[in-house]
């Protein structure tokens, strides 16, 4: 009965479920959430060497129509002409950090073109391993929103 009344209240109130929070050593969440920032800032740079360094070389990406790359191939295409960003806005990003793991959700708003088209808005998964005492990214998926 409890439950019921909460949540009725909830829906009066406007107010809905508390959204996920970062989670884990909050010293890494801060590395991984400045890791973040600068994979952002290179790829506007087309600072491949930058992307490469914190890329695992087992990198897999799965990108917005289902098909996957590895660590060369998508360093190939950012250092291409195929993809050009102006901008590129990161929020509603949680940070769950599980031992040498760290999963990190996001909303990713870009300006520019890929392909020669609009990007699209996505969100994102992005897994990094921590591995020689070095944080690398390990796997990114994105998916197309409205």
């Amino acid at each position: 009965m409890v439950r019921v009344l909460t949540i009725l209240c909830l829906l009066g109130t406007g107010v809905g479920p508390a959204r996920a929070a970062d989670s884990g050593d909050p010293a890494t969440v801060a590395l991984i959430r400045k890791m973040e920032a600068e994979r952002i800032d290179a790829g506007l740079r087309k600072d491949v060497a930058a992307i490469e360094t914190a890329t695992a070389d087992d990198y897999v990406q799965i990108d917005m129509a289902g098909n996957i790359r590895d660590k060369a191939t998508q360093m190939k295409r950012l250092a291409s002409s195929e993809v050009n960003m102006t901008s590129n806005t990161l929020d509603d990003m949680v940070i769950r950090v599980y031992g040498d793991t760290a999963v990190v959700t996001g909303r990713a708003t870009a300006v520019g073109t890929i392909r020669g088209e609009p990007y699209p808005r996505i969100r994102f998964t992005r897994i990094y391993v921590k591995r020689g005492g070095e944080w690398q990214v390990v796997l990114y998926q994105q998916t197309r929103t409205q």
